[in-house]
Parts: C-alpha cells; structure tokens; sequence
C-alpha cells in the first residue's frame, strides 16, 4: 500500500517552478547564471538533490536548495559557466527546466 500511495504522490503536481533570473559576464568572460524558484503552494516543500533537483551539465548538486518555501525566491544561487565549454547550463526542477544562455551580442 505504501508504494501505491508514493506512486500517486510522485504524479501530483507541484505548485513549485524554477525560474532564471540573469545571466552575468565577469571580466574573464565566465558567465554566471543566477536562479530562483517559485512556490505558489500552502506549504513548504523538500526535493532532495537527484533527478528532480539538478543542474546539467556537470555535478547535480551546485548549491541548489533543497526545501522551497513559500512565495517568491530571486537570485537563491548561482552557477558559474565557461561559455567556451557549455554554451548553457540548466536547473530541472519538479519536472520544469530554467536555462542560461550564453547572451547575445547586441544587434
């Protein structure tokens, strides 16, 4: 029953979405993507680091957090990126992805 019970839980939607918030260019070219999340939910809520909770490529864990409170969080951290190497890093959150790009020259 209780595997049941996990299954039915795990197909629920979360009221939980990552968000981007900026890309940054240091002086050195490195790029910085900086990510918040919102929780439009009651509660707040626990997503342990995996697949769920992971930032690609690389390590999953780069210092993401892993309970979200309620409301709306800007800026709650950051990851650094070589453009050269991965022109975009991402956070999968909940199922939902957010995306840093390396920016584009103005037009």
């Amino acid at each position: 029953m209780t595997l049941g019970t996990r299954a039915a839980q795990a197909q629920t939607p979360l009221p939980l979405t990552p968000t981007l918030d900026c890309v940054v260019t240091s002086a050195s070219g490195e790029l910085t993507a900086y990510f918040g999340y919102t929780n439009t939910g009651p509660n707040s809520i626990t997503i342990d680091i995996g697949d769920d909770n992971a930032i690609s490529p690389g390590i999953e864990d780069q210092g993401q957090p892993t309970t979200f409170d309620v409301g709306a969080y800007p800026k709650v951290f950051a990851v650094p990126f070589d453009p050269v190497i991965f022109p975009a890093v991402s956070w999968t959150l909940n199922g939902l992805e957010a995306t840093g790009w390396t920016p584009r020259p103005a037009e």
